[in-house]
């Protein structure tokens, strides 16, 4: 019988990135090239591992097989000891992993095994899997959903003069009253500030939903997202539309009809990089949502932080920080300018002290809610002073920010400060009964009018019926506010709506603890 050709390393790599790619293109609709680069690093050192394994050993099916062996342990390697729970450091464990796989590897290259049985069943298996993460990929970038997102131009008589728009949305930043109740935090100097300077801040301001990417899609496009939810179906997971919506939303295109020169700031997550801005600003050495999540879940991340001194903390961190410094210093390109900036924090993870030190908090995440406190006393504790922390440092760099802002526009600008939801230490992702919604739909929404004329706001004003409020004062023109109002939602099915109303919720912080006591 013919001797089979050894493929399934490679098959084995192809498929590692398209199951990464299939899972989380069904949360997030990731384009192909976002894979290019870390498919072609893993082909092509899948290919120099096995060519230097054959000809050392001169056994080419059982090089095949240890390559592909290694392979599945190095993608897998986090999961490993996530399963295993074992409370040992990374760097320990990395050694017991290498020292196990060294062994395995000797052992193998003694055999004199041809393997031929063994390499037809691996290649047949790779091969199924491939086909059957690429038939899923496919199948989700072709299920695509128009969205329109078009209005009537209003045209202004004149671009000259009008003010630089910053957008400035702050994931997870809490409103004053929700941030007094359940994580004793005093932030009546920061409003009192803002306030000085001539902001007006909205202190019943509600989040429209408790997820970025319908919080954003919403208000940039001012609407609710009652009528999307019609048409994709409450148990749909897609959220391609959504981002559609924010990438080529109304606000972007209305103030594009007066003359606005769009910029966007990267982010680091998927749904809100935008980069078919006009301008799109960049930061160096970040790295996008996807590629963070394929680092993380092998050796690397341990290799990045112990020999290049420079951890997946470090670069959040540097993209944060390098986000206010580039607002602090912006000039815009074109005037005027539409600026967008999502600065991911005082959202998870708590990578900053209160006074700006360095916190590396174990393992990288951007998980949130349930998903990391687990709604374990402890982990709660340590959530609520984790994001006090974070979130007095993120109040000195938004004042440095303003402050700066204010002092080099020429024309004296427009600011609002919004967050897209509040903070969930006490949010389940999974369900509106196990959470304490007020904590969630209660966001920091604050505007800054040249002239400061407020007479169209309101203390519980939404983030819809704020830029509607904007567009209104800039394009002359009167759309109609909405009413104000939030939804919660699963991670899992974000269209499938539960209302929200602050006026009649009956569940308190005392009986939620009290409840989650009982139920331990």
């Amino acid at each position: 019988m013919k001797k089979p050709p050894v493929l399934h390393p490679f098959l084995f790599a192809l498929f590692i990135i398209l199951a990464l790619y299939a899972h989380s293109t069904k949360m997030i609709p990731l384009t192909f090239n976002e894979i290019a680069i870390p498919l072609g690093l893993i082909l092509s050192g899948s290919a120099m591992i096995y060519f230097f394994l054959k000809t050392l050993i001169k056994h080419p099916r059982t090089a095949g097989i240890l390559v592909s062996l290694f392979l599945i342990w190095f993608f897998a390697f986090e999961h490993i000891k996530k399963h295993l729970r074992i409370s040992i450091s990374n760097e320990l464990f990395l050694i017991i992993n290498l020292v196990l796989l060294a062994s395995i590897f000797i052992v193998a290259i003694r055999s004199k095994k041809d393997h031929i049985a063994l390499t037809r069943y691996l290649n047949i298996v790779a091969a199924l899997l491939v086909v059957y993460n690429l038939a899923g990929a496919s199948r989700l970038l072709l299920h695509t959903i128009n969205i329109n997102t078009s209005h009537p131009a209003a045209r202004s008589s004149s671009s000259a003069r009008l003010p630089n728009v910053f957008f400035i949305l702050l994931d997870a930043y809490g409103r004053a009253d929700v941030l007094s109740e359940i994580y004793e935090f005093d932030n009546s100097e920061f409003v009192k500030d803002l306030e000085q300077k001539g902001f007006y801040v909205a202190a019943q301001s509600p989040a429209g939903y408790c997820y970025t990417d319908l919080s954003l899609a919403s208000a940039l496009n001012l609407t609710y997202l009652d009528e999307l939810a019609a048409r994709v179906g409450p148990q749909s997971s897609n959220r391609r539309p959504l981002f559609q919506m924010i990438r080529s939303n109304q606000v972007r295109r209305l103030l594009k009809d007066q003359g606005y020169s769009f910029v966007s700031f990267s982010s680091g997550y998927y749904g809100t990089e935008i980069p078919s801005a006009d301008f799109h600003v960049h930061f160096t050495g970040a790295s996008t949502e996807f590629r963070n999540f394929l680092i993380t879940s092998t050796p690397l991340a341990i290799f990045f932080s112990k020999l290049l001194n420079s951890s997946q903390f470090d670069i959040h961190r540097n993209r944060i920080l390098g986000a206010f410094q580039a607002l602090s210093s912006f000039s815009c390109p074109k005037s005027p300018c539409f600026i967008f900036a999502h600065i991911f924090s005082p959202h998870p993870p708590f990578v900053f002290g209160k006074n700006g030190e360095n916190i590396n908090p174990g393992e990288f995440s951007i998980d949130d809610g349930s998903d990391i406190t687990g709604f374990d006393k402890t982990k709660l504790q340590q959530y609520i002073m984790s994001y006090r922390d974070q979130l007095s440092f993120i109040n000195k760099k938004i004042i440095e920010t303003v402050d700066s802002v204010l002092e080099k526009s020429e024309v004296p600008p427009i600011i609002i400060l919004q967050s897209d939801h509040g903070p969930r230490a006490f949010l389940s992702v999974k369900d509106a009964d196990a959470s304490y919604l007020r904590e969630s739909m209660a966001v920091l929404n604050a505007i800054y009018l040249p002239g400061g004329d407020y007479h169209e706001f309101y203390q519980g004003i939404s983030p819809v019926n704020t830029f509607i409020a904007l567009i209104n004062r800039i394009t002359g023109t009167s759309k109609p506010f909405l009413k104000d109002k939030s939804s919660y939602s699963t991670w899992e099915h974000p269209y499938d709506f539960v209302p929200f109303d602050a006026s009649t919720y009956s569940k308190t912080l005392s009986s939620f603890r009290d409840a989650e006591k009982q139920e331990r």
